[in-house]
């Protein structure tokens, strides 16, 4: 190796014929730099790791500060809203984008995590995407960092095509009950 790293302190005295006498004491933290280099290595691929899962991920997801407004959100949420950068939600709350015909259970979900610290599982809702009215379902947890609940993390689904698809299996199976008890009824009057 042909360098080390030093931290050193300088102490000078001004002598009376006014030169200058110094005191220098150096420590050698090389192997403290080089801990710090290789931790800020981790901490870059950890990083690049994490923006590359939350880019890819098909999951809308998105994080708020204490107050609701939104501090981030991966590419499928700004995607699924038609958003070209996340400068268009930063430090908004969901009211003031709109997108919910009525702001509950969200809202009231959201200030219960923030207070009480509970999470929240696949929670019923509607949004409007893309000029259309959505069905989703929404699951958050509170962020915290030393002890403290500095804000949430939420994750949401669109289950449109479910939810119509299962008021259609329910229809058809209404309609199907409905024909069994005619026919039934028809059997008995014919006996």
């Amino acid at each position: 190796r042909l360098y080390i790293w030093l931290m050193s302190t300088i102490y000078g005295r001004k002598l009376t014929d006014g030169s200058v006498l110094q005191y220098i004491a150096s420590l050698d933290i090389t192997a403290e730099r080089e801990e710090q280099e290789k931790q800020a290595a981790i901490f870059t691929h950890t990083n690049a790791l994490l923006e590359r899962v939350l880019a890819t991920t098909q999951t809308m997801l998105f994080w708020k500060d204490k107050e609701r407004r939104f501090q981030g959100a991966n590419k499928a949420f700004l995607d699924y809203y038609d958003f070209p950068s996340e400068e268009v939600i930063l430090g908004k709350t969901d009211e003031d984008m709109g997108w919910h015909e009525e702001e509950e259970p969200f809202k009231s979900d959201e200030w219960r995590i923030l207070h009480t610290g509970e999470s929240t599982y696949r929670v019923r809702g509607n949004c409007m995407s893309h000029g259309e009215m959505r069905d989703i379902v929404a699951s958050k947890s509170p962020l915290i960092e030393n002890g403290e609940i500095v804000g949430l993390v939420g994750s949401f689904e669109d289950v449109t095509d479910e939810t119509r698809h299962q008021e259609q299996v329910e229809k058809v199976n209404e309609q199907l009950r409905q024909a069994l008890e005619k026919a039934e009824s028809a059997n008995r009057a014919k006996s």
